[in-house]
C-alpha cells in the first residue's frame, strides 16, 4: 500500500482524538527511512545492488551508501565530486572510507554513520581530523572499534555483541573539529560526551535517543547559548540533578524546542525554568510526574504554543485547566496520558482557545459499550463541551454520538475539519447539519456513516473542498451513489481507500469530479488500468497516489499513465517500474517528483534520467 499520508494532507485519527487539519494540499513527500532510497536534486542512495560498472556521480552533492560492500564505498565516494552529505547506513568504516572523504575535506558539511564499525587508526584519525567544514553529525548505533583489521561489511554479530559494550561517540568526537558544529544526532549522550561537545559553541540541534548525564555535567548543557532544538528522549539511569545545574538551563535563551524525557527533578522546578524561556514554542515532556502547580506555571507561558504530555499519568483535569490558561498554547496533545475523565476534556472546553486537541483513546470515566443508553449520553455530552471550545477548527466525533450530539456541531460555526469514521451509524437526518456549517472544509466518512441521499447534503456543503472515503470490503455501490451527486461541488483533493477499488464504475465516478487536483486511491487488490486511463478525464489533476499491483504489464501501466498530461507529482506505491518503463514514463509526462519501488530499475537508468531532467525527484524503497 502506498504512503497515503503523503498525498492526503490529514493524516489518521484516532477514535475521538480531535486534530487540526491543515486545509492546503500538501505536495507529495515520502519519508526516508533506512529502507528508503531516493534520487533526484543532486541526491541518490546506492544499495547492495548497485551496479558493478562504474559511473560517475558528478553533480550528486548528498550520497546515501546503504549495505554497499567496503571496496565499493571507497570509489563511489571519489566519484561524487562535490560532495556536501555522505550517509553511511549498515556498512563497516575502515580507514580507505574516510580517507576518501579527504577529497571533499571543503565541501562536506554533513556526516551520518548509521549501523555500522567505525575502525579507528591513526589513518582514520587523521582523516577525520581533515573535515574542517562539518556542520551537521549524526552516529546512531555505531561500535567504535580500535582493532585496525579489516571487518566483514555484514558482520552484524560481532556489532550486536559490541553494542551494548561500546556504542560510545566519545572517541569519534575527540577527532573531529567541531567549531563548525551546529547539528549532533547520537544513539547514546554521556556526560563524556557533553564534555567533548564544548567546543561546538554554535551547537544549534542536539537529539539523543537515551541520555545518562551526571549531576555536574548536565549543567554543560547551559553552555550551548545558541540551541534551537533539544530533544533528552530516554532516560534509562540519569542521577538528579541539583537545582543550581537545573536553574542553569536558563541561560538556554534561543531554545524553541524541547523535548525531555524521564528527567528525574522535581516538575515544579522543571516549570519554573522553562518559563523563562522566552522563545519556547513547541514543549514536550515524557514519562514525568506532573503536577497542577507546575502546569499553571506552564500556563503563565508568553510563548508556548504546542505541548505534548506523553505518558505523564499523573495528569488531572484541574492540571489541564491550569496549563491552558497560557493563551498561546493552540495545540495539545494528551493522547497516551491515561486515568483522564471526561470532566477533564470538558473543563478545556469551556471559553478554551484550543485549535488542535489530541485526547486519549480511552477516558476513565467511559462507559461500557454494551450500556448503550449510558455511553451514548456521555458521549453528547463529551462531543458537546468539545465543540463549546469556539477555536477548535477540527472535531472528531467519538464513538455512540447520537443526532442529539451532533446537534453542538450545529452551533459550532468554525468548525473546517469533520472526522466522522468512528461514529455509530448516522441517517440522513442525522447529517443534515453539515450544510449548515459555513466554514467547513473537509468531510471523513465510512460507509457506515454514508447513508443513501447523503450527496445532496454534501452538494450543499459550498466550501467543502476535501473528501475521504473509507470502506471496508468490496461493495461499491454506496460509494458510486456518494459520488455521482457530488460533480458540482468543486472538490480539491480526493482520497478513497476500499478492498477492492478496480472497477469500471467508480473509475467513470471519478473521472466526472473535474475539479479534483488531488486524488489517492488505495486497495487491496490494486488500481486496474482502465480505472488509470478514465483519469485521464479529470483537467486538473495534478498529484495522483495509486496502488498498482504486479500483475498488470509495466508498459500497459505506463501507456496509461502517460494520458494524464496534468500530472506533476505520482505515487505508485510499492510498483517496481523497469528500466524502460521508467524511461517512458519521464518522457512522457513532465513530473516534479515520482515514487516508485527501485527493485528492477538500475542505477545508471536513475542517474541518466536525473541529469537529463535536472528537476525531477525520484524517490523509492527497495
Amino acid at each position: 500500500m502506498i504512503a497515503a499520508s503523503t498525498l492526503w494532507p490529514y493524516g489518521s485519527f484516532n477514535a475521538i482524538s480531535v486534530g487540526l487539519l491543515c486545509c492546503a494540499v500538501l505536495a507529495l513527500a515520502h519519508v526516508a527511512s533506512a529502507e528508503t532510497a531516493r534520487m533526484g536534486r543532486g541526491r541518490i542512495k546506492i544499495g547492495p545492488n548497485h551496479d558493478n560498472r562504474r559511473v560517475s556521480l558528478d553533480g550528486f552533492t548528498e550520497l546515501v551508501l546503504s549495505a554497499v560492500p567496503e571496496h565499493r564505498c571507497t570509489s563511489i565516494i571519489g566519484s561524487a565530486k562535490k560532495l556536501e552529505a555522505l550517509t553511511i547506513d549498515g556498512t563497516n568504516v575502515t580507514y580507505h572510507q574516510l580517507d576518501a572523504l579527504k577529497t571533499h575535506k571543503d565541501t562536506l558539511v554533513a556526516l551520518e554513520l548509521c549501523r555500522c564499525i567505525l575502525v579507528l587508526d591513526r589513518k582514520a584519525a587523521l582523516a577525520l581530523a581533515s573535515l574542517t567544514k562539518l556542520q551537521s553529525l549524526t552516529v546512531d548505533e555505531v561500535v567504535i572499534d580500535g582493532a585496525a583489521g579489516d571487518v566483514s561489511s555484514n558482520d552484524f554479530t560481532k556489532l550486536t555483541s559490541l553494542l551494548s559494550l561500546k556504542d560510545r561517540s566519545d572517541e569519534l568526537l575527540a577527532l573531529l573539529p567541531l567549531a563548525t558544529l551546529t547539528e549532533y544526532h547520537c544513539r547514546n549522550l554521556l556526560g563524556s560526551t557533553l564534555e567533548l561537545l564544548k567546543p561546538a559553541r554554535n551547537l544549534e540541534v542536539l537529539v539523543a535517543e537515551r541520555y545518562e548525564v551526571d549531576d555536574q555535567r548536565f549543567a554543560i548543557l547551559a553552555r550551548f547559548q545558541q540551541l534551537r532544538r533539544l530533544e533528552l528522549r530516554n532516560n534509562p539511569n540519569l542521577l538528579r540533578p541539583p537545582k543550581q545545574s537545573l536553574a542553569e538551563l536558563k541561560e538556554l535563551g534561543s531554545l524553541e524546542t524541547l523535548l525531555v524525557g524521564e528527567l528525574p527533578v522535581d516538575f515544579d522546578e522543571l516549570a519554573t525554568t522553562l518559563s523563562e524561556l522566552t522563545m519556547l514554542t513547541t514543549l514536550t515532556i515524557s514519562f514525568m510526574e506532573v503536577t497542577e502547580s507546575g502546569l499553571a506555571v506552564l500556563g503563565q507561558s508568553k510563548s508556548l504554543q504546542k505541548v505534548r504530555l506523553d505518558n505523564c499519568t499523573s495528569l488531572t483535569a484541574n492540571g489541564l485547566v491550569e496549563l491552558c490558561r497560557a493563551l498561546t498554547i493552540h495545540d495539545l496533545d494528551i493522547e497516551s496520558c491515561t486515568g483522564l475523565s471526561s470532566d477533564a476534556i470538558r473543563g478545556l472546553g469551556r471559553g478554551g482557545h484550543l485549535t488542535r486537541l489530541v485526547i486519549p483513546v480511552q477516558l476513565a470515566d467511559e462507559p461500557r459499550a454494551s450500556d448503550a443508553d449510558k455511553a451514548n449520553t456521555w458521549s453528547d455530552r463529551l462531543l458537546s463541551c468539545i465543540a463549546a471550545n469556539s477555536f477548535l477548527k477540527t472535531v472528531t466525533v467519538p464513538r455512540n454520538t447520537t443526532a442529539s450530539g451532533l446537534r453542538a456541531i450545529y452551533k459550532h460555526k468554525g468548525v473546517e475539519t469533520l472526522d466522522l469514521r468512528r461514529a455509530e451509524a448516522m441517517t440522513l437526518g442525522d447529517l443534515r447539519f453539515l450544510s449548515g456549517l459555513p466554514v467547513l472544509q473537509c468531510i471523513m466518512l465510512s460507509e457506515d456513516q454514508a447513508p443513501a441521499g447523503v450527496a445532496e447534503v454534501l452538494s450543499q456543503c459550498v466550501r467543502m473542498e476535501h473528501l475521504r472515503l473509507e470502506w471496508h470490503d468490496s461493495i461499491i455501490d454506496g460509494m458510486l451513489d456518494l459520488l455521482d451527486g457530488l460533480p458540482e461541488i468543486g472538490l480539491r483533493s480526493l482520497h478513497i481507500s476500499m478492498k477492492n477499488a478496480g472497477g469500471k464504475q467508480l473509475a467513470r465516478a471519478i473521472a466526472r469530479l473535474k475539479s479534483v487536483e488531488t486524488l489517492v486511491v488505495q486497495s487491496d487488490t490494486g488500481c486496474s488500468v482502465d480505472m488509470i486511463s478514465h483519469l485521464s478525464r479529470l483537467p486538473r489533476l495534478t498529484k495522483l497516489g495509486v496502488d498498482v499491483k504486479s500483475e498488470h504489464d509495466s508498459l500497459e501501466v505506463v501507456n496509461a499513465l502517460g494520458s494524464l498530461k496534468t500530472l506533476s507529482e505520482l505515487d505508485l506505491g510499492a510498483y517496481s517500474l523497469t528500466d524502460e518503463a521508467l524511461t517512458n514514463l519521464t518522457n512522457s509526462l513532465d513530473l516534479s517528483s515520482l515514487h516508485f519501488s527501485m527493485v528492477d530499475v538500475s542505477e545508471s537508468a536513475m542517474i541518466r534520467i536525473c541529469r537529463e531532467r535536472g528537476n525531477l525527484e525520484l524517490t523509492g524503497s527497495r
